[in-house]
């Protein structure tokens, strides 16, 4: 049968950006799409005072001075982990958490 086949990872463009192919019953197809950087993630943890995870907790990164366009939103998993993705090389960004029920306040307010 026919297959449509496109990578989808926000901090890559790849080449070619679609592609359609034929695979046979039974048979193994091998695609090359390369891909090129352009963007990078922010990795993090949210704990509590106690040093406990906090699940479901929203951190944005904005974009300053001339990336002042850029915004991403993650919300934190069970263990507390966040990841912004998307983020712009060359960019400074403030990231925070924001206020929402279960958290009074955080430490820093902003990095």
């Amino acid at each position: 049968g026919q297959y449509f086949v496109r990578c989808l990872v926000k901090e890559y463009v790849f080449e070619p950006v679609s592609r359609l192919i034929d695979v046979e019953e039974g048979a193994s197809v091998t695609v090359e799409m390369i891909g090129r950087r352009i963007a990078f993630s922010c990795y993090g943890l949210v704990r509590s005072l106690a040093m406990q995870p906090i699940k479901g907790v929203t951190v944005t990164a904005r974009g300053l001075s001339n990336c002042s366009d850029t915004h991403e939103a993650s919300t934190s998993e069970a263990d507390g982990t966040f990841r912004l993705r998307g983020l712009p090389p060359y960019c400074g960004y403030k990231v925070e958490v924001l206020a929402q029920a279960g958290v009074e306040r955080a430490i820093p307010q902003s990095v």
